[in-house]
């Protein structure tokens, strides 16, 4: 199993559509958004066989022939407690690409659903000191070939506010591996 680049790449072209939808609360905040994106030559990533030794897996980024995505994407902030916020993001799509792999091969074409969700709380001490956890999660997403596999992580910081210009910041990132 090996990684090689792609010096044959070419940019992608987004042409990209939303429809978006702010409410400002007492406590809080909504955000909602719909969209519609189409991508001519979209640059997505391929495993394939090797021709010299089938039973090696190359894995590269090629240009797709056009991709389609739309979907929704909702955001809430929300004060619980005067020191207390939450934040959470919510976003689902579909997803259609249309590429070839292999030169001389026929099309290959990937369609379905993925989604993708964030999490943050952030608490305020006293001496202008914070606390924030976020949590992250990818579902698979469709890839040319297949999907890739789920993504989740969460990060731990602390810092500390000092004077108008100065933070103090420790991170741990990706808390759990």
């Amino acid at each position: 199993n090996y990684r090689i680049g792609n010096p044959q790449l070419k940019p992608e072209f987004k042409n990209i559509s939303e429809v978006n939808y702010s409410k400002t609360f007492s406590k809080g905040s909504y955000l909602g958004s719909g969209y519609f994106r189409y991508e001519e030559q979209p640059i997505t990533d391929v495993a394939y066989p090797s021709q010299f030794d089938p039973t090696v897996l190359v894995n590269t980024t090629i240009n797709g022939k056009n991709s389609i995505r739309y979907g929704m994407e909702h955001t809430v902030k929300y004060t619980f407690l005067k020191n207390l916020d939450a934040i959470v993001n919510g976003n689902i799509f579909y997803i259609y690409i249309n590429g070839t792999v292999v030169q001389g091969e026929p099309d290959v074409k990937a369609e379905g659903y993925a989604f993708n969700t964030k999490a943050t709380l952030s608490y305020r001490f006293p001496k202008q000191l914070t606390l924030q956890v976020n949590g992250n999660y990818e579902s698979p997403r469709i890839l040319l070939l297949g999907a890739s596999i789920p993504i989740y992580s969460m990060d731990v910081s602390l810092n500390k506010m000092i004077g108008t210009k100065w933070i103090i910041n420790a991170t741990l990132s990706d808390a759990f591996n």
